[in-house]
C-alpha cells in the first residue's frame, strides 16, 4: 500500500475501502460519509444501513460498488459505536421509500 486517501477519484485503481468512526469535522471532505447521532440503532442493522445508502447513490462508480460490496459485516460491527441514528443527504429518502415498499408488499396470511 502506497498510501491511504480520503476521496475516490475514477481513474485510479483502489484495492479495498476502510470503514471508519470520526468527528464530522474531520472527515468533511471525504466522498463516502454519514453523521451518526446518539440513537436506538444496533451497531449490526446500521451497518447495513449505511453501506446500503452508499451503494444506492448515483455519484457512485463501479469500482467503488464493489468495493463497498467487499466490506464484510465483522468489519462494520467492529467499528460502529452501539446505539446510533443516523442522518446524512437522502438519508430520509431512501428511509421513506423504504416504508412505501413494505406497505406495498402483500402481508403474509397466518
Amino acid at each position: 500500500m502506497q498510501k491511504l486517501v480520503s476521496y475516490l477519484y475514477a481513474d485510479d485503481k483502489y484495492l479495498s475501502l476502510i470503514p471508519m468512526v470520526a468527528p464530522y469535522s474531520v472527515i468533511g471532505t471525504y466522498k463516502f460519509k454519514i453523521k451518526i447521532a446518539p440513537g436506538s440503532l444496533k451497531k449490526g442493522k446500521a451497518g447495513k444501513e449505511i453501506l446500503n445508502f452508499f451503494q444506492v447513490n448515483k455519484d457512485i462508480t463501479n469500482q467503488e460498488r464493489q468495493l463497498l460490496k467487499m466490506i464484510t459485516d465483522e468489519e462494520i460491527v467492529q467499528t460502529m459505536l452501539p446505539g446510533v441514528k443516523l442522518t446524512g443527504v437522502g438519508m430520509l429518502q431512501m428511509k421513506q421509500k423504504e416504508k412505501q415498499l413494505k406497505k406495498q408488499q402483500p402481508k403474509k396470511n397466518k
